[in-house]
């Protein structure tokens, strides 16, 4: 209330005012990063957004080494989003977990939230010939032509393998 007081008399004027402040809001509370392959690095977004009043700064952090964000901070105007990149450093992550969760945390001066992180570890086998074809050869006269085959499993999985010949007369070990 405003209170007037003059030559002319005293008049009570009822003001009313709002104060503008910034009102964080994440568009998801859980993030799935998806599988990595043998361990390798996954990603994920979500966004932040400003729905208050003025212009929102906060903090970002993770509770886990595995689990990255693209930022330390981040700023949003009103009524504006800004997204923030989550990903996996598998050079941290157990290698005996084929799962992990995490969660992302936001401090702001428009309010807290959190964002639940997880992601799935599959193991596959990775099977490479080490040379680009095998050339049958005969080391002595009349020998039969033999030649080798070298299969490498550069995954991390048992790998199953059937091999086939396309004709009948080529004969494997």
């Amino acid at each position: 209330t405003l209170i007037v007081t003059s030559d002319a008399g005293r008049a009570k004027v009822p003001m009313r005012f709002a104060v503008a402040s910034p009102r964080l809001a994440c568009d998801t509370t859980f993030l799935d990063l998806g599988e990595s392959r043998n361990y390798a690095p996954v990603s994920g977004s979500f966004r932040v957004f400003n729905y208050g009043l003025g212009l929102l700064r906060g903090n970002v952090r993770t509770d886990r080494t595995w689990l990255v964000v693209d930022r330390a901070s981040f700023t949003c105007e009103t009524g504006r989003s800004v997204e923030i990149r989550v990903g996996t450093d598998m050079d941290e992550f157990p290698r005996d977990a084929l799962y992990g969760e995490g969660y992302v945390f936001l401090e702001s001066n428009g309010g807290a939230a959190e964002v639940q992180a997880v992601v799935n570890v599959l193991l596959e086998a990775d099977v490479r010939a080490t040379a680009e074809g095998v050339v049958l050869a005969a080391r002595a006269e009349g020998e039969v032509p033999a030649g080798r085959l070298v299969l490498r499993n550069d995954g991390m999985a048992t790998a199953h393998l059937e091999l086939v010949t396309s004709t009948p007369q080529i004969v494997l070990s």
